[in-house]
């Protein structure tokens, strides 16, 4: 909600706050949250398996642009842990640059899922070579399912979603199917489906007179850019075959777009703090009112110099309500 309609969602129920003691407000509360959402970022780098994306916020600038645009799309950033549910949203300056990524993904050592965008080409090389890449099927897929008047693209796109189809045969934990189990069923028949697609997308790429800017060709040296590494989703039970978690939690953020514009740098940097808490709250169940209404207390209460890893145990996934 967007902190005009805050006040005067409080101000028709009879409790007159001025905005900009509301900004104020918010402000101060990011302050004692601050350690809080280091934890948090900790925490993240911790899991084994993180889906990430970006996303873009209006945020209005302070000094126009050369042009004159005091509005600038400002790219956020979004991990998702999942083990553990965590979400971390991260905003550097509206940067989407794969610097950016590098700074925040430091220390991570495991499964990073994420699409074809330019600024994840490091994973794998140097201080990310802890890091293995994880491809996202759904956003190749699309890429056929985008080119509705080509007969062969739809066929490509049909292949694709037989990956689904044979995946959501069997579901660890129902009817006790088990981790081990899943794991046999995913290597039997990805082998399968993998080497038919694969014929298909050779057989596309090897016709001869095709021009350079074809469609089909592009979706399909898309997809063989990263096909090697499209099987590591198949070595283990529990890897999801697309982003989609990720893009949905980024739906928080897209919604918002048509009416909120936020208005700062430092706004955006409380926004993807505030996001970070409450959405975790969401995915583990935690009532996020009750939540903050304790969090802020406490953190408040302590010391500046209190560790990092106390602030660890107020995380929305590990979080217990204090007892009054």
């Amino acid at each position: 909600m967007p902190l005009e309609n805050a006040v005067e969602y409080f101000r028709a129920r009879g409790f007159d706050l001025d905005k900009g003691t509301a900004q104020k407000l918010v402000s101060k509360v990011k302050v004692h949250l601050e350690n809080l959402y280091k934890a948090l970022s900790q925490a993240i780098v911790a899991d084994n398996y993180i889906c990430g994306d970006e996303t873009y916020q209006k945020v209005r600038l302070q000094v126009a642009t050369p042009s004159g645009r005091k509005i600038k799309k400002g790219y956020i950033w979004v991990f998702v842990g999942m083990a553990t549910g965590l979400v971390y949203f991260i905003y550097d300056d509206g940067s989407r640059s794969a610097e950016v990524f590098g700074q925040h993904i430091k220390g991570f050592k495991g499964a990073f899922q994420c699409d074809y965008y330019s600024g994840y080409r490091n994973i794998g090389i140097g201080e990310m070579s802890g890091i293995k890449r994880l491809p996202c099927i759904q956003h190749i897929k699309r890429k056929f399912l985008d080119l509705k008047d080509n007969p062969q693209a739809q066929e490509i796109a049909k292949l694709f979603g037989l990956l689904y189809h044979f995946e959501h045969q069997h579901r660890i934990g129902k009817d006790g199917w088990t981790e081990k189990e899943h794991l046999k069923w995913r290597q039997r028949y990805s082998k399968v489906m993998l080497g038919k697609i694969h014929m298909r997308l050779l057989a596309v790429k090897d016709r001869i007179g095709v021009p350079p800017d074809d469609p089909l060709l592009a979706a399909t040296e898309h997809a063989l850019r990263q096909w090697n590494e499209i099987p590591r989703i198949f070595a283990s039970a529990t890897y999801r075959l697309d982003n989609n978690e990720v893009e949905r939690i980024n739906r928080y953020i897209s919604l918002t777009r048509r009416r909120l514009t936020i208005g700062s740098h430092s706004g955006a940097e409380a926004a993807a703090l505030y996001h970070s808490l409450a959405i975790t709250c969401h995915r583990c169940g935690v009532n996020v009112f009750d939540y903050f209404c304790d969090v802020i207390d406490r953190c408040a209460a302590w010391p500046p110099n209190t560790p990092i890893e106390k602030y660890s145990d107020l995380l929305p996934d590990r979080w217990k309500p204090s007892q009054k």
